[in-house]
């Protein structure tokens, strides 16, 4: 098993790969583009698919949704047809920057 801070650091890099794909897009480009959305949604899978590997105890040091960010990996691997992609747009612009300054902060 890792330790919390190594799973940070690949969440880490998963934020920074999805700023990387969607930087410069405007909503609808983000719409258009299905290579971005599967690339954006990928990684936002695998942050809650490490998130949940983080301990309770670090969790609860991190003021986070973290059953929000673990239940959208679950949604987007055994319900990916059915995400909204406004909901996943929302969740880059909203979520993502508060999640990224926390975890910076943490580490």
């Amino acid at each position: 098993m890792k330790s919390d801070k190594v799973y940070i650091e690949i969440i880490l890099d998963s934020i920074i790969k999805i700023e990387t794909f969607t930087k410069n897009l405007s909503k609808q480009d983000f719409l258009d583009n299905q290579i971005v959305q599967s690339a954006t949604i990928l990684h936002l899978a695998l942050i809650g698919e490490y998130a949940n590997k983080i301990k309770k105890e670090t969790q609860a040091k991190i003021d986070l949704a973290w059953n929000e960010i673990v239940g959208f990996r679950n949604m987007a691997f055994h319900e990916y047809m059915n995400l909204e992609l406004d909901i996943v747009w929302d969740t880059i612009q909203q979520d993502i920057p508060v999640l990224k300054e926390k975890l910076s902060e943490y580490k």
